[in-house]
């Protein structure tokens, strides 16, 4: 039977199969684990060094590359950068505070806000870092709490905070990251932080401090029917206090009884950050707060057959209805980016009803901002406008014949353009008629119909019927024609570019025959500009043009048959 060998081991040899024996092992793990830490340190004292000597980028890109992308990525570089954006936050802070303790009057909570803009970009680099998206988030959190001045007494400023907005667009980024990326993220200890320094600042004029992001923290912690449950609970606050308020108003031996009803509006306005706020709960705060804001302003008028109104109401200085009036603007727009079809016909037939009916009673600030921007966005708001315009542009016109009528009976004369200067004043509207959809050939037609009731057709007069007739030359200004030529020119190219099938013979033929009627009165300024247009496209020298005798009508002739007239 032959013996067995075993193999020889000796304490620094091979195993049979090649396999390096268990000490020698450890010892390379040991020396593995042991570079790593000396690269660790090697890393913290580049980091550090950079930062100490505020050359970290520039010692980054002196970096072999491949060192510099471990750099970058190390745990150590994120949470040195921390420190170093935190103690530059403290030294910015602290040096005005230091001023405050100074008694320097100047430093308000304005200046510390504007102190922490620098650091936002610095945090959202940080962000950006391996490891860098918690600290970026919980250094954001620590930037607010040193935004504004916390020394009994001190100035909160006058509302020109710049961090605030940079700050809460940077944290609601950084906080939806979190939720998406860290399963484990918990958004309430944000929220009991920001909740109490909100309360704080807000019962300090302050109102911008976080307000989105806190928000949509607190709608996350409350569940998906935060923005629901807000919204009634609103509502039904403000409810109680209008009736409280009104009662107040109305009720003998109280201490508003008989005040006017602006004190209402004032009781009202304290809501106005509490629905703003609704606006950036997920889940449809933005429309609720739409709906909320409404029936917010119009809370801030009692009944109109209180006796409240009937007080001087139209002489009362009413700063809070702008207010909501400007909230309702932000938000309505803000919906309209979201959504661009969006067209709030019932919300804003409701407000004009109602703007119709206080300015009976001589309020003429209830929304006119917010009615002025949504009715455009509503279906069949250019035809609708042009109408309005062209009603108002023959009344006006018709107007215009009556006074002129006595005047010339008595020899008394009004100015020579006064039709033109009337006809002007038309121009603003039609320029956003132009701008509605759909408007443009509709502002195109109605200029026209304007420029033909900018001048009166008289049989002894013509179009001098007023002090200026006696110039040598017969002067009149005319200023409408040299604004409305270049204007209807514009839109007539305009038109032309969306329908090159364009043809106004109509419109040409009556530009051309008064024209030449005012060209006999030394009149040159009507619409020059606009007729080269139209007859520089092909086809128009097809449009007769105008060779017999003038009809004058008489300086009474209506403005619809000055129409046919010129047709």
């Amino acid at each position: 039977m032959s013996s067995l060998k075993r193999p020889h081991i000796s304490g620094t040899g091979a195993s049979s199969d090649g396999r390096p024996p268990k000490a020698a092992k450890l010892s390379h793990e040991a020396e593995v684990q042991g570079l790593r830490a000396q690269i660790a340190i090697l890393q913290r004292f580049i980091v550090e060094q950079g930062l100490q000597t505020s050359t970290w980028q520039g010692l980054l890109t002196k970096t072999p590359p491949e060192i510099r992308t471990q750099l970058e990525n190390s745990p150590i570089a994120a949470e040195t950068i921390d420190k170093s954006i935190r103690a530059g936050i403290d030294k910015a802070y602290y040096a005005l505070e230091a001023k405050i303790w100074e008694l320097d009057l100047s430093i308000t909570s304005d200046d510390m806000s504007r102190a922490m803009v620098e650091f936002i970009p610095q945090i959202q680099k940080l962000a950006e870092m391996n490891g860098g998206l918690s600290l970026a988030y919980e250094a954001l959190l620590y930037l607010g709490e040193h935004s504004y001045a916390r020394v009994a007494g001190t100035s909160f400023g006058y509302g020109s905070r710049p961090s605030d907005r940079l700050a809460d667009e940077l944290l609601y980024s950084l906080a939806k990251r979190r939720k998406d990326s860290q399963p484990d993220y918990n958004p309430l200890p944000a929220v009991e932080r920001l909740g109490k320094q909100i309360s704080y600042l807000r019962e300090r004029g302050i109102e911008s401090f976080f307000l989105k992001s806190y928000n949509v923290l607190s709608a996350w912690v409350k569940g998906p029917e935060a923005a629901d449950r807000t919204y009634s609970s609103l509502k039904a606050q403000i409810t109680t206090a209008h009736q409280e308020t009104l009662n107040e108003i109305e009720t003998p031996g109280s201490e508003c009884y008989g005040s006017p009803s602006y004190v209402l509006a004032s009781k009202m306005e304290q809501y106005v950050p509490d629905v703003r706020s609704l606006a950036y709960v997920a889940g449809g705060g933005l429309r609720l707060a739409f709906d909320l804001t409404i029936f917010l302003g119009l809370q801030y008028y009692g009944s109109l057959g209180s006796k409240s109104y009937h007080k001087g109401y139209g002489k009362q200085v009413r700063p809070f209805d702008n207010v909501v009036d400007e909230l309702l603007v932000e938000i309505a727009t803000k919906i309209k980016d979201e959504e661009p079809g969006f067209a709030p016909v019932a919300e804003v037939e409701e407000l004009e009803k109602r703007d119709r009916r206080l300015k009976k009673v001589g309020i003429k600030t209830c929304f006119p901002k917010s009615i002025n921007l949504m009715w455009p966005w509503l279906p069949g708001a250019a035809a609708k406008f042009h109408e309005d315009i062209k009603k108002r542009i023959i009344k006006s016109y018709e107007k215009s014949e009556k006074q002129l009528h006595d005047p010339l009976s008595q020899h008394k004369r009004a100015s020579s353009d006064w039709h033109s200067i009337r006809s002007e004043a038309f121009i603003p509207e039609i320029k956003r008629l132009n701008e509605l959809p759909g408007g443009v050939i509709l502002a195109f037609e109605l200029l026209v119909l304007t420029a033909e009731h900018s001048y009166l057709r008289d049989v002894k007069l013509g179009p001098f019927y007023g002090w200026g007739d006696k110039a040598p030359e017969w002067w009149c200004p005319r200023n409408f024609d040299l604004v409305a030529d270049d204007l209807l020119a514009g839109i007539a190219m305009k038109v032309k570019d969306q329908n090159p099938n364009f043809r106004p013979t109509n419109e040409l033929v009556q530009l051309k025959n008064s024209h030449q009627y005012l060209a006999g009165y030394n009149i040159h300024t009507y619409f020059p500009k606009t007729i080269a247009v139209i007859e520089s496209w092909p086809e128009s020298d097809s449009v007769p043009r105008f060779e017999g005798p003038m009809t004058f009508p008489s300086a009474h002739t209506s403005a619809t048959q000055l129409g046919q007239l010129n047709r």
